[in-house]
């Protein structure tokens, strides 16, 4: 276990067959597989504004946040009303001295069923209560995730989520503000208790209007108001056409993988990239899930690299990359997938700029990912175990120059 390394850079070593990896200290250190575990790789998507880069003040974007960022007494912008925007701008209202979340779309937004868990509770969890638990979740996600399948579950969803707004929204003129044109599902379902008191407070406000061009001072809206700011906070997400890598990653045949990406991005059962042996990825390079928790796909995948690893070292596999037949084979599946229907009436999961292809990690539930995932087909991939390789971590000392 090497902390504190800050890796630069990783290339296949084809002669050798193993991975070397690059670090800030100028070390290198190779490995015959190598699990990618290093978070969301897309881009913060910075919303087409015209103005925006003449605001005099402070632009933040939530995906690029800077810790410990002083924001006491300001006047604050929040653009955007999506997962990132609910959960800051409680805490943002806090600090700030007004505080305006400019709306384009609202939202479904869910209560949190939150409790303080007490000692005695904590100390009563075991494993096996946890296994149980585990498994009711797996249970029951089917039902919980893909509403937009089920329109009875569809419909009890939007009486709970109306009848949240209700409770914590008393006048009639917000509470429409507030209420989605679309069904439970076509979005992803936001979760929070303090969204909507937050926006009540006395130094918070909702701007509905449409944003019509930004300012050195500020925001002007479609009815010709001003809004003065000393800071904007973009809550607009990350952009799902646009992977951005943590460091160069190069495969086979020195090709690297932002090159292969180029035109969109592609892989199998989004685990496993065809020229780039013995990787596996645990973030899928897709943007995430709709309406389940991402840790449910992370542990099929974790599950799936640990059998293949698992694999390599038992077999002596110096190669195992999965074929391009698979991973178009497995794209295709994902292409033809239920149509847009099943997932969402507005297309809203599918790549803008890959017609047929869903922005999604998996167009299904989470239990038909792990089914997917709990196979480890070896005649999908191309293997060579004859060459002997080097098992597990080591420092490398005699590295070849880089590729």
């Amino acid at each position: 276990m090497h902390f504190g390394q800050d890796v630069t850079g990783l290339a296949f070593a084809e002669d050798r067959g193993h991975w070397i990896a690059r670090t800030a200290a100028g070390e290198r250190f190779a490995g015959r597989s190598v699990v990618l575990a290093t978070g969301s790789w897309l881009a913060p998507r910075v919303p087409d504004i015209r103005g925006l880069d003449r605001f005099a003040g402070e632009i933040l974007h939530t995906a690029r946040w800077e810790p410990g960022r002083d924001l006491a007494d300001k006047r604050i912008a929040v653009i955007g009303t999506g997962a990132t925007a609910v959960q800051v701008t409680p805490e943002l209202a806090k600090q700030a001295r007004r505080l305006k979340v400019f709306q384009r779309t609202a939202r479904w937004i869910l209560p949190r069923p939150d409790a303080m868990l007490g000692n005695r509770l904590l100390a009563s969890v075991s494993p096996s209560r946890s296994a149980a638990e585990r498994a009711l979740l797996w249970a029951h996600e089917p039902w919980a995730l893909p509403p937009v399948r089920r329109h009875v579950v569809t419909s009890l969803i939007e009486q709970l989520a109306r009848a949240h707004l209700r409770h914590q929204v008393s006048d009639s003129w917000t509470r429409r503000l507030l209420t989605p044109d679309y069904r439970p599902g076509d979005r992803p379902l936001l979760v929070s208790n303090e969204y909507y008191p937050t926006l009540q407070r006395p130094n918070c406000e909702l701007v509905a209007w449409p944003i019509a061009t930004i300012s050195e001072t500020g925001i002007r809206t479609a009815d010709a108001v001003e809004h003065q700011f000393d800071c904007i906070i973009l809550a607009t997400g990350r952009d799902p056409a646009v992977p951005v890598l943590p460091f160069p990653v190069v495969g086979r045949q020195g090709r690297g993988l932002a090159e292969q990406w180029a035109g969109g991005v592609h892989g199998y059962k989004g685990i496993s990239i065809a020229g780039f042996p013995n990787l596996f990825f645990i973030p899928e390079p897709h943007p995430g899930v709709s309406d389940s928790s991402a840790l449910l796909y992370q542990g099929a995948r974790i599950d799936y690299a640990l059998r293949a690893i698992t694999t390599i070292e038992r077999e002596n596999i110096r190669v195992l990359d999965v074929t391009r037949e698979a991973q178009q084979r497995d794209g295709t599946a994902l292409r033809v997938h239920p149509p847009v229907d099943a997932r969402s009436s507005t297309g809203r999961y599918r790549m803008p700029h890959r017609p047929g292809f869903g922005s999604m990690l998996y167009p299904a539930t989470a239990v038909e990912y792990a089914r997917l995932a709990a196979e480890l087909q070896l005649s999908d991939y191309a293997l060579d175990a004859d060459v002997p390789g080097h098992a597990g971590q080591y420092r490398y000392d005699s590295a070849p120059a880089d590729r």
